[in-house]
């Protein structure tokens, strides 16, 4: 494994988090928030696909409506009043094999339930 991926998903990425039922994370989508992103776009929530939705921290991972291989970390920014949300860390994956190793690490950190 690549050392920047190795970094992205053992250092960045929370290591439990839970399905994002239809590729939404409902509260976001519900604030109609937008993220910055590492394609140099921003993009509303309920254009992306969230992976994985790390509540308890209020985090999601989303890919990026026009690049499947770039991958976003974002995090609500307020606590009681989300404001909007902060990009923390972005990954692009260079190939089709390597998108699908990310993908399964992503899965392997999905709670049951």
């Amino acid at each position: 494994m690549k050392r920047e991926l190795h970094k992205f998903l053992n250092v960045t990425i929370p290591s439990k988090g839970y399905h994002a039922h239809n590729g939404e994370v409902e509260f976001f989508n519900e604030k109609d928030l937008s993220f910055d992103c590492g394609c140099s776009r921003e993009h509303k929530v309920k254009d992306a696909t969230a992976i994985i939705d790390f509540a308890l921290k209020n985090k999601a991972v989303y890919i990026c409506p026009e690049n499947q291989n770039q991958f976003n970390l974002v995090k609500a920014i307020g606590f009681f009043k989300i404001k909007g949300l902060k990009t923390i860390a972005q990954y692009c994956t260079e190939d089709e094999f390597e998108r699908h190793l990310l993908m399964s690490e992503l899965e392997k950190r999905k709670k049951i339930g």
